[in-house]
């Protein structure tokens, strides 16, 4: 079956819808709320690619930033992207531009999908804990901010990861994307 424009913006918007959706879904664990939101990235990145899952952020991002409560804690506006999270929102385009990259060059087997899926998470860390330290750690240490806004989702993370990328392999063989 040929692929379509279409289709190709059916996806992207899907999955933009996807992210939204899941950025509002929070369980509190240990005190801080952990959103289904990296799950949608990582299903999307696992299931579309990073071509595809690159536009869909972004366009999860422009929902965002045009006022449509998309962002944890049924948040929207040009606010919240330079909030104390939008480094992690900002975040998820880098994550999926790392992804994209290093697939394309080790193509696109499992271990190269992992490698690229962790390479542009940990991208996603460094980002989102580097925008809360130099605007909103108050005077914390590095350190500090890392154990607060890193620590408490890697485990979680990469569980979802883990479900994400079972979920898409079971599919993509039935759907081709």
């Amino acid at each position: 079956m040929k692929k379509t424009v279409l289709h190709e913006l059916v996806l992207i918007s899907l999955f933009a819808a996807i992210i939204s959706v899941f950025s509002l879904i929070a369980i509190p664990l240990f005190g801080v709320p952990i959103t289904m939101q990296s799950f949608a990235i990582a299903a999307s990145l696992f299931f579309l690619g990073g071509r595809r899952t690159l536009a869909a952020v972004a366009l999860y991002i422009a929902i965002g930033c045009i006022g449509l409560p998309v962002f944890s804690g049924f948040s929207g506006g040009f606010g919240a992207l330079v909030g104390p999270t939008g480094g992690f929102i900002f975040g998820f385009l880098l994550e999926s531009a790392a992804y994209l990259l290093i697939t394309k060059m080790l193509g696109t087997g499992t271990r190269a999908k992992l490698l690229a899926y962790l390479v542009g998470h940990l991208l996603l860390y460094l980002v989102g804990a580097l925008w809360f330290f130099v605007g909103y750690s108050d005077g914390a240490s590095l350190a500090e901010t890392l154990c607060a806004s890193v620590l408490p989702f890697i485990i979680p993370d990469g569980i979802k990861a883990f479900v994400a990328y079972v979920i898409a392999s079971r599919l993509s063989i039935k759907i081709k994307t």
